[in-house]
Parts: C-alpha cells; sequence; structure tokens
C-alpha cells in the first residue's frame, strides 16, 4: 500500500512539474503575427506661394517619373511592353499632392516639377529624402514614411 501511495505521489508531483513548466513556458513567450500586406509608400508634396497657378505634377528618381495629366504609357523600345509609371500622383487639394508607390523600394533622391495650365514648369526642386518607419517599436515593420517636400510656387508672369 505504502509503494503505491508512494507511486500515486510521484506520479502527481512528476505531472505537476510538467504542467508548471509547460505553462512558464507558454506564459513567458509572446507570440506575434504580421499580415502579408505589402505597404504603398507615399511622399507628400505641399505647394506654398501661389499653388493655385498648378494646374499639374511630377514626380522623378533614377528609374523613373510619374505620368503627367492626360499622358498615356508608351512601350518600352527595348521589350515593347508599355510598363506603369514609377510612381501614382494623387491630387489631394490645390496645394497638395501625393506621390504613391509599391514594390519596397524607397527612392533616396526625388525631383519634383508643378507645371501651369500651359504645361510649362513653374518650379522644380530636387530633395534628399530620409525614411523611417511610422511606428518605429512594431515589430511587423510597418510603412516607411518621409518628411513631406515642398516646394514655392512663383506669381504668374504676364
Amino acid at each position: 500500500m505504502r509503494q503505491r501511495t508512494a507511486a500515486i505521489v510521484a506520479g502527481a508531483v512528476s505531472v505537476a512539474a510538467v504542467v508548471a513548466v509547460g505553462a512558464y513556458a507558454v506564459r513567458s513567450e509572446t507570440i506575434y503575427a504580421c499580415s502579408a500586406v505589402g505597404y504603398v509608400e507615399s511622399i507628400d508634396v505641399s505647394f506654398v506661394g501661389h499653388p493655385e497657378s498648378v494646374a499639374d505634377a511630377q514626380l522623378c528618381d533614377d528609374t523613373g517619373c510619374s505620368l503627367r495629366s492626360g499622358v498615356e504609357p508608351t512601350a518600352d523600345p527595348t521589350d515593347g511592353l508599355v510598363h506603369g509609371p514609377e510612381f501614382d500622383a494623387h491630387r489631394m487639394s490645390a496645394s497638395h499632392w501625393a506621390f504613391t508607390f509599391g514594390g519596397g523600394r524607397l527612392p533616396a533622391q526625388v525631383s519634383v516639377t508643378a507645371f501651369g495650365a500651359s504645361g510649362s514648369p513653374l518650379a522644380t526642386r530636387t530633395a534628399h529624402l530620409s525614411w523611417y518607419r511610422e511606428h518605429p517599436h512594431d515589430r511587423c515593420d510597418s510603412r516607411m514614411v518621409t518628411r513631406p517636400l515642398t516646394l514655392d510656387i512663383p506669381a504668374a508672369r504676364f
């Protein structure tokens, strides 16, 4: 009888130890799940001075440019395919444009040009970009952002 009681007690102690170690392991390790979403990066441009003069805008880097309004993409002479623009231009308001892109690339330098209604350039600026995480402590590598660019639009000349 004593052996049976000792065996039951030893078994209970063993089970309790396994449960305690398992519970500690589960509690001490936090599991994070990140979505497989690809982020769309954006470069914001603010026009100051006379933004009402801006009819169109274009952003370029060393790989290509956004399409200007009313311009259709043309076939690449090297492969005959029509490739999309490197950046998509979005007029958010008279003084604010956003240029979006994907693919995980982050341009180090861009040029932005504002055009008047006649199609002539009003102002151009080349800027070096510094990218940083939108949420630096996010374990899921949140999207990257850069400071907005500002382009001074001069008064119209007659």
